[in-house]
């Protein structure tokens, strides 16, 4: 009798269990085709590091009193970069931004990173899908000049980030998965194939304990917006970007 009753649990266990992955299987192919309506925007960007090791960001913030997006109110630093325009290359692109937001002229290699998300852009739920390429120089003098209208009003400030920097700070970095993988850049332990990174939005205490907040990520399965977590709530992707090329 109790043999029969354990054989009985088992089967309802097992049945349960497939249907849980049933289940699952279906909601992450359900929300792979609902990307798949998604128009996508193809990115190209730089993790320049300088001969000290240390990493160019880009501060954006809104000029907006009334902004509701945290990030864009706060402010958050990003890699130079931006659209990859029709019949362009991912280095052409990644090189000719780097021109746009830096003055520096540099040539851009290997593409080290990649990573997809999902954002409002312009009103519109936008699948990102960004290349990181490595490039070093030698100069440190940035020069903004050429950046367009709408870039100059929410481009607030370059600065190069040191290893401790970037892993004490209080501040946003995007992508997160540059806080995680840029030990191994600056260290030249660079994987022969690219990697997909995460892309969510990492933001370090000065106690060096990180912790995610936002709404975008490169699993797929996760790309919906305003996923809370413990900490707060923060809404990146209903971002309305000003940044018209990145």
């Amino acid at each position: 009798m109790m043999r029969l009753k354990i054989s009985k649990f088992y089967t309802l266990y097992t049945f349960f269990t497939e249907l849980s992955c049933l289940t699952q299987t279906f909601k992450i192919q359900l929300k792979m085709s609902s990307l798949e309506t998604l128009p996508i925007r193809k990115t190209a960007r730089v993790v320049l590091i300088n001969d000290a090791n240390q990493c160019l960001l880009i501060k954006i913030k809104s000029n907006n009193p009334l902004e509701q997006n945290k990030l864009l109110k706060e402010g958050m630093w990003i890699t130079p970069g931006g659209k990859i325009e029709e019949g362009e290359l991912q280095e052409e692109a990644a090189r000719r931004e780097l021109y746009e937001e830096t003055g520096i002229d540099q040539k851009v290699g290997p593409l080290i990173w990649f990573g997809k998300h999902v954002v409002n852009w312009g009103g519109t739920q936008t699948l990102l899908e960004e290349s990181f390429f490595l490039a070093k120089t030698l100069s440190r003098e940035i020069n903004t000049v050429n950046l367009e209208e709408g870039e100059q009003e929410v481009y607030k400030e370059t600065k190069w980030w040191s290893l401790e920097e970037i892993h004490s700070t209080s501040e946003y970095i995007v992508p997160g998965g540059l806080i995680l993988h840029i030990n191994d850049v600056i260290e030249n332990k660079i994987e022969k194939i690219p990697i997909e990174i995460d892309m969510s939005v990492l933001k370090k205490s000065l106690m060096d304990r990180s912790f995610q907040e936002s709404c975008i990520t490169t699993e797929l399965q996760n790309t919906e917006p305003n996923v809370e977590t413990e900490v707060e709530e923060v809404k990146l992707s209903s971002l309305e970007t000003n940044e018209p090329s990145s």
